[in-house]
C-alpha cells in the first residue's frame, strides 16, 4: 500500500555489540583508577596533610653520639639527648681555704667544724658554736643511726659523731634560717674518690670523711635501732674538708679541724675515704 509507514528494526551485527561492551568496560576501569588519583593530587596541591588513612605511619629513628631523634609521619616527636664531654682532671689543683679548728671548744666536733670551714669559704659569716647550738641535730641517747643524729655532744670529748646526712641537714637548717635559696646542698656519699677531686677542680671544696691521722678505722657494734638494725661506729672517725690535690706528688690537701691546712698521701687518704663509706657533702 502506497503511503503506508512501515516500522522495521535494523538488526545489529554481533561484532559491533562486542566492541561497544568492551569500550564501556575500559571506561569503567579507567574511572576506578583515575578518580582517586585525581582527588589525591588535588589534596597534595592544596597542601593538606596526609592522614594515617592515606598512608601507613612510618617511624624512623636516627641515633648519633650527640643526640637521638624519633620521627613519625602521623605525630612528629623529636627527643634530643646531649652528652656532656668527660671532665679533663688537671694534674693538680688547690683552693685557698681558711681552716677553722675544732679545739678547744669542740673536741669531738670535727664534722660541724668542717661545715663551718666550708660555709666560711662560701662567704657566710657563721661560727662553729652557732652551727652547733642552733642547727646541728644531736641526741644523747642510743637507738638511732649516725645518719640521723650527732650522738652525744661536740662539747664532750667522749661523744661519738655523725655522718654525711646529718651535716647536710645542718646546712639546710642554716640556709633556711638565713633565707638562702640560691645554694644547692648535695650529699655525694657513694661517689668515687676521683669524683671528689673533680669537685675540687671545679672550685667546690668537699666535706669528707676519713680517720684521725689516717689511722686504720676500727668498726665496732654499739646498739640496734627499734626495727632491729645493728648500728656501728668507726673508731678514729674524722671529718675534714678536701681542698686540693697533686697527682704527680700523690698528695691531697685538706683543712683538718685538728691540725689546720695539711697534706696527706693520696692513696692512703682514698683508702680511708672508702673504708668510712665514701661519704661527702658539697655546697655550690
Amino acid at each position: 500500500m502506497s503511503g503506508a509507514k512501515t516500522n522495521r528494526k535494523k538488526k545489529r551485527h554481533p561484532d559491533a555489540v562486542y566492541k561497544r561492551r568492551r569500550i564501556v568496560l575500559y571506561c569503567c576501569v579507567a574511572a576506578v583508577i583515575l578518580i582517586p588519583a585525581v582527588l589525591l593530587g588535588k589534596k597534595l596541591m592544596a597542601g593538606d596533610a596526609i592522614t594515617p588513612t592515606d598512608a601507613p605511619a612510618k617511624e624512623q629513628t636516627t641515633t648519633t653520639a650527640a643526640a637521638t631523634t624519633t620521627t613519625s609521619s602521623a605525630d612528629i616527636t623529636t627527643t634530643t639527648t646531649t652528652t656532656e664531654p668527660p671532665f679533663a682532671l688537671p694534674d693538680s689543683h688547690q683552693l685557698e681555704v681558711k681552716a677553722v679548728l675544732q679545739n678547744p671548744e669542740l673536741p669531738t666536733g670535727c664534722e660541724v667544724t668542717s661545715l663551718t670551714t666550708l660555709l666560711n669559704y662560701l662567704g657566710y659569716d657563721v661560727t662553729k658554736i652557732e652551727l652547733t647550738n642552733k642547727y646541728l641535730p644531736c641526741t644523747s641517747n642510743g637507738g638511732v643511726t649516725f645518719d640521723e643524729y650527732f650522738v652525744g655532744s661536740p662539747y664532750d670529748e667522749n661523744s661519738f659523731g655523725c655522718y654525711a646526712p646529718v651535716i647536710a641537714r645542718t646546712a639546710e637548717a642554716y640556709f633556711d634560717a638565713v633565707n638562702e635559696t640560691d645554694r644547692t646542698i648535695k650529699n655525694v656519699t657513694g661517689a668515687e674518690f676521683e669524683d671528689m677531686l673533680i669537685h675540687v677542680a671545679k672550685g667546690n671544696p668537699v666535706v669528707i670523711w676519713a680517720t684521725i691521722d689516717l689511722h686504720e678505722p676500727v668498726k665496732k657494734y654499739y646498739w640496734d635501732t627499734p626495727d632491729g638494725t645493728p648500728v656501728y661506729f668507726y673508731g678514729y672517725e674524722h671529718c675534714m674538708v678536701l681542698t686540693g690535690y697533686d697527682l704527680n706528688k700523690n698528695l691531697v690537701y685538706v683543712s683538718d679541724p685538728q691540725k689546720g691546712n695539711v697534706s696527706y698521701d693520696l692513696e692512703r687518704f682514698k683508702l680511708r675515704y672508702e673504708q668510712l663509706g665514701s661519704q661527702g657533702v658539697i655546697i655550690y
